[in-house]
């Protein structure tokens, strides 16, 4: 019913609200480094946020921050949360070393990002709930009253984070696991196959699916120790899986370089 000329790097968020439904695109590139909020029923760009420029890949999440509906972006340099409703600034974490390709994640309690790109420091963030203006640590501090806990050469690159009740996991090379209220490691291992995650993991119950570059899934319990329940493998030796997986009922769909896969 209409088209846009706003062209994302990264997915639409669609919010549903009873005051009006808005649909979010990121455009954050190195030419431009604005937030577009539409209509979706008639492509009516209701507002636009402006940041700095610089290329991201991550998707925005929306979460309620003290009664408040916000979308979170995180892009060159610093994680921006906006008011759903008008686009104003409501937070902003900066003093980052390094852009977004995975997106940030989110509770009733918190939200959770970590990034990383050759040469930077790797960070991770826990952010509470219920804090406004710049948050931005001190220099030489990790902790403050609205940042839970932060650390350096921690940050995975590519697949975004999940937290499963109280814990938090990254992914890569590695799964790490922390405790969400404290930064506390509970485990950090290599997944099986010995290649890196490049799509971001999937939770499905007490279960996280995670499929490596080279087509094999890996399916952990979500938990406090890191607990291999299956393994499967599907592709052949030219194919690169970098695609997030999907579930589709009882199916999980599987995108390679060259084919899409049907698990069920």
């Amino acid at each position: 019913d209409w088209s846009s000329d706003v062209c994302s790097s990264d997915l639409p968020v669609l919010h549903r609200d009873p005051a009006g439904d808005r649909l979010f695109l990121q455009r954050y590139n190195e030419d431009v480094g604005t937030l577009h909020c539409l209509d979706p029923r008639t492509g009516a760009d209701l507002w636009t946020a402006s940041r700095d420029k610089g290329t991201a890949w991550s998707t925005p999440v929306i979460w309620t921050n003290g009664g408040v509906a916000e979308v979170v972006t995180a892009g060159q340099g610093s994680v921006i949360a906006y008011t759903v409703a008008d686009g104003k600034e409501r937070w902003r974490l900066g003093g980052l070393d390094t852009s977004f390709a995975c997106s940030v994640v989110a509770d009733a309690d918190g939200v959770y990002f970590g990034t990383s790109s050759p040469g930077s420091k790797a960070p991770v963030y826990a952010i509470a709930r219920g804090h406004l203006g710049d948050l931005t640590p001190p220099k030489g501090k990790t902790a403050t009253p609205a940042v839970l806990w932060s650390k350096t050469k921690s940050g995975a690159g590519m697949p975004s984070p999940v937290v499963v009740g109280d814990l938090l996991y990254f992914f890569g090379d590695k799964a790490v696991c922390y405790d969400k209220r404290t930064g506390t490691e509970k485990f950090r291992k290599r997944l099986p196959g010995g290649t890196t995650a490049v799509g971001c993991p999937l939770v499905v119950g007490d279960r996280i699916y995670v499929v490596n570059e080279r087509g094999r899934t890996v399916v952990l319990e979500a938990g406090p120790e890191f607990k291999v329940l299956a393994e499967c493998a599907v592709g052949g030796d030219e194919e690169v899986f970098w695609a997030s997986p999907a579930i589709a009922g009882d199916r999980l769909l599987i995108r390679s370089s060259d084919a899409l896969y049907c698990v069920r």
